[in-house]
């Protein structure tokens, strides 16, 4: 299956998909992206987006205030405190502009995405 040209072709979008649905004001992507960015090894994006700490960081805490959680905010080790203070100030930019500044639902319809149904035609 690694060589079939429809996982191939679900490679190349998974990424901006999941970007594109964040943007639309999806928790499921944006929880889905925070895992992408910390870890190779967070299905089903494993090794699809090179580990990012800065990035990591920021979609930790765009999801911590989707949760609308009380704990402070931890920066990551090896982040400079520039880093740190920028992704802490874009994950608030996202959550204003694209969620609303609102805590969403986060039930079954969040890990939606968004995204059509497959159809056969996808395969060919």
């Amino acid at each position: 299956y690694l060589h079939d040209p429809a996982f191939l072709r679900w490679q190349l979008s998974a990424i901006p998909t999941m970007n594109e649905a964040m943007h639309r004001g999806s928790y499921g992507a944006a929880l889905e992206l925070m895992l992408a960015y910390n870890s190779d090894y967070a299905p089903p994006f494993n090794g699809l987006v090179k580990d990012d700490p800065k990035q990591a960081y920021t979609f930790s805490v765009l999801v911590r205030l989707l949760e609308n959680s009380n704990a402070p905010f931890r920066p990551r080790a090896g982040l400079s405190a520039s880093d740190t203070l920028a992704s802490e100030q874009n994950a608030r930019l996202i959550f204003e502009k694209r969620f609303n500044g609102k805590i969403p639902n986060k039930g079954i319809s969040t890990y939606s995405y968004g995204l059509r149904k497959a159809t056969s035609e996808d395969c060919k």
